[in-house]
C-alpha cells in the first residue's frame, strides 16, 4: 500500500504552433489504502492524469510521488503500480491462468510461487472453473475479472483502474462494480478509478476528483460533493436527473432576505443562517438557484404551503415512469423544472402542476462564467 501526492502536475502538448492544455495545476493527495475516482466528461484530463501517475505520460511541470518517493523520472517497471485497462488488455492465446500469472514469469518467478499465487487470485475472483479457458471463450464479466486479477496478482503499492466498467452491460456493471468494492475492503489497497459515470463514482468512492477541461473542481466524498458542490458545474455533474439550474435575484428587507425564483418571491431567513449570503452577495443582485429532482414536491389541491414553502405551478411537458418513480419535466413561464416523485396522481401531459421546492434544500452559485457556490450556512 501507499499514499500518491500530485504537487503542481501540469501536461501539456503540442498542436503545431499552438500549446494545448491537458491538464492544469492539478493538487492532489490520495491516501494510504483509499480508492479515489477521479470522475469527469470524456477529455477532461483524468486518464491522462491517470497515466501520468503510472508513468505512461511524461508530465510537463509539476512532482508525483508515490509512497513519498519521488517518481517524476521512474519508468513504470519501477513505481510498482499495476493497471486494468478499458479494453482489458488480455493476451488471446494465453489461458485464463496463463494470463494470472504471465507478469509473475516474465519477472522469473519460480513456478510453484507462480501456481500458488494464481490460485490464490483465481478463488479470490471466483475464477477456478475457467483457468484452462481462452479470453474468446469468457464471458464479459469473466475477462474483466481476469483483468483485475492479473493486475492484483503483482500486489502492487498502487492499483489504477481505467474505465475498467465501460464495456459491459449495465446488469453487469452493477455486478463488478460491487465486486471492485468488496475487493478494495478486502485488500485494502490504494485505488485510482477513472470514470465519466457518475453513479459509478458515489457507489464506488472513498473521496471523489471531479475534474473538467483540465482543472480540478472539487475533492470530497461522495456526500460531500453531492450535498455541498463546490460550483455550478459539479452540481450540475453529479445526480440523475441532474439538479435543476434557474435565475434568480436576491433581496432583502428590514433584516429578513428572499429571493425571486422564477417570478415567485421566496422568504429564505427562516430557513438558515443568512449572514454569510449576505456578506457574499448585494441586494437585488443575480444569482443561480439549484434544486434537486428529489428536493421537489408535487402538491395537491390548493396552492397553499403551511410551511411557507415556495409553490411554482407549469404544464406537465413530460412523464417518465422508471419503475419505481415518475420524472416529471414541467414548464414554468421560461425555465424547464425536473422533478421525481412516488405517485404523480393521473398527471398527463399538458395537465397543470403546482411544485413546492424545500428552501432548506436551495443551492446558491455566483451567476458568472465560475459558477461559485455561495454558501449560506
Amino acid at each position: 500500500m501507499a499514499s500518491v501526492s500530485l504537487k503542481n502536475v501540469k501536461k501539456t502538448y503540442r498542436s503545431g504552433l499552438e500549446e494545448v492544455v491537458a491538464v492544469e495545476n492539478i493538487n492532489l493527495d490520495i491516501m494510504d489504502g483509499e480508492l479515489l475516482v477521479l470522475l469527469g466528461p470524456s477529455g477532461c484530463g483524468k486518464s491522462t492524469t491517470m497515466r501520468m501517475i503510472a508513468g505512461l505520460e511524461k508530465i510537463t511541470a509539476g512532482d508525483i510521488h508515490i509512497n513519498k518517493r519521488r517518481v517524476n523520472d521512474l519508468n513504470p517497471s519501477r513505481r510498482n503500480i499495476a493497471m486494468a485497462f478499458e479494453t482489458y488488455a488480455l493476451y488471446t492465446h494465453m489461458t485464463a491462468a496463463e494470463n494470472l500469472g504471465f507478469c509473475l514469469r516474465a519477472r522469473k518467478v519460480p513456478k510453484a510461487e507462480i501456481d500458488a499465487k494464481v490460485s490464490k487470485i483465481a478463488k479470490m475472483l471466483q475464477l477456478e472453473s475457467i483457468l484452462d479457458k481462452r479470453p474468446s471463450e469468457l464471458s464479459g464479466g469473466h475477462q474483466q475479472r481476469l483483468s483485475l486479477g492479473r493486475a492484483l496478482i503483482r500486489n502492487p503499492d498502487v492499483f489504477l483502474l481505467d474505465e475498467p466498467l465501460s464495456h459491459l452491460d449495465a446488469k453487469l456493471r452493477v455486478q463488478i462494480r460491487a465486486e471492485i468494492r468488496w475487493l478494495h475492503n478486502k485488500l485494502n489497497t490504494t485505488m485510482v478509478y477513472v470514470t465519466h459515470d457518475q453513479i459509478e463514482a458515489l457507489a464506488l468512492a472513498d473521496r471523489i476528483a471531479i475534474m473538467n477541461f483540465g482543472n480540478l473542481q472539487q475533492v470530497g466524498t461522495p456526500a460531500e460533493v453531492f450535498d455541498r458542490p463546490a460550483n455550478r458545474y459539479v452540481a450540475t455533474f453529479l445526480g440523475e436527473p441532474a439538479m435543476n439550474i434557474v435565475p434568480g435575484v436576491l433581496s432583502t428587507n428590514q433584516g429578513t432576505c428572499s429571493v425571486n425564483i422564477i417570478g415567485k418571491d421566496v422568504n429564505l431567513s427562516p430557513a438558515k443562517d443568512l449572514t454569510s449570503l449576505f456578506t457574499a452577495k448585494a441586494p437585488d443582485s443575480t444569482l443561480s438557484i439549484g434544486i434537486r429532482p428529489q428536493d421537489i414536491t408535487l402538491m395537491t389541491g390548493s396552492e397553499t404551503s403551511a410551511d411557507q414553502q415556495p409553490l411554482i405551478s407549469g404544464i406537465v411537458k413530460v412523464v417518465e415512469f422508471i419503475g419505481e418513480k415518475y420524472i416529471l419535466t414541467t414548464r414554468v413561464k421560461d425555465e424547464e423544472i425536473v422533478s421525481i416523485h412516488d405517485s404523480i396522481n393521473g398527471l398527463r401531459e399538458g395537465d397543470k402542476a403546482v411544485l413546492q421546492f424545500d428552501k432548506r434544500k436551495l443551492h446558491f452559485f455566483e451567476d458568472n462564467d465560475t459558477g461559485n457556490a455561495i454558501r449560506w450556512e
